[in-house]
């Protein structure tokens, strides 16, 4: 079985920061079944990507402010003050680019919120220009809509585009033209056993949220279908003789 790291390794380290990250890439694994990140991106409201999974932060009178109407600046301060300054400050996609530099796959999910998305695309492009992927850049989202309006703009970067889905309602109100145009799904693991029709009948290669626990990884490897990975906060599951198929 191949692993993703989701939002680094999360298990150790505050999750979607750069000592996540770098845990994942000096991990022994990377590389061989450790085949990524996985993590999450918005828009700041003075044009910054941060790398955080939180959509909004809450106020000092606990009213939540979202991502999309902070500075980075702010946002960092703000985080850092709910968080009690316990976690390392929240990275740009700039900072993550110059860290990983292709050691090893990301997979950015691109997050639903109030933010102007074509604001966003020409940033995320700006970023991606300067990375110059090499078919290790993979984009998800929960918004079919928002894959929908990025892959065009981001054509000359030849990434892969996988839709998160956590029912099958979710995902059969794909449109079939659109459907047929993702490259991978990323459901919750429990659908592989409560829908497996959904895959079956889908040669689309699956990696499926969020799995910790090396019987489930197990059972999931003995399945007949699709899964080329599972993300997973724990890698050190990628130790386990189940990674090695014994």
């Amino acid at each position: 079985m191949n692993y993703v790291a989701h939002r680094g390794y999360s298990r150790r380290f505050a999750e979607n920061t750069l000592p996540a990250f770098q845990a994942v890439i000096d991990h022994p694994s990377n590389g061989h079944s450790l085949i990524g990140i996985e993590l999450d991106i918005h828009l700041t409201s003075d044009g910054h990507i941060p790398v955080m999974h939180e959509t909004s932060i809450p106020d000092d009178n606990g009213v939540p402010i979202p991502v999309a109407q902070m500075s980075l600046a702010e946002l960092r301060l703000r985080h850092k003050q709910h968080h009690k300054g316990t976690t390392p400050p929240i990275p740009s996609i700039e900072q993550v680019f110059e860290l990983v530099n292709h050691r090893t796959e990301l997979c950015f999910e691109i997050k639903i919120g109030s933010y102007d998305l074509e604001r966003f695309t020409r940033l995320f492009i700006e970023a991606l220009e300067k990375y110059s992927p090499r078919d290790d850049v993979i984009v998800s989202s929960f918004s079919y809509d928002i894959l929908e309006f990025v892959r065009p703009l981001c054509k000359p970067f030849n990434l892969r585009y996988g839709f998160i889905f956590n029912s099958p309602e979710a995902l059969n109100a794909v449109p079939h033209d659109i459907r047929k145009r993702f490259d991978l799904l990323h459901p919750w693991y429990r659908l592989l056993y409560s829908a497996p029709e959904l895959f079956r009948s889908d040669s689309c290669p699956v990696r499926c949220w969020t799995v910790n626990d090396p019987a489930v990884v197990a059972a999931i490897a003995g399945m007949k279908l699709p899964v080329e990975a599972v993300m997973t906060d724990d890698i050190s599951l990628t130790e386990t003789p189940a990674d090695t198929g014994a």
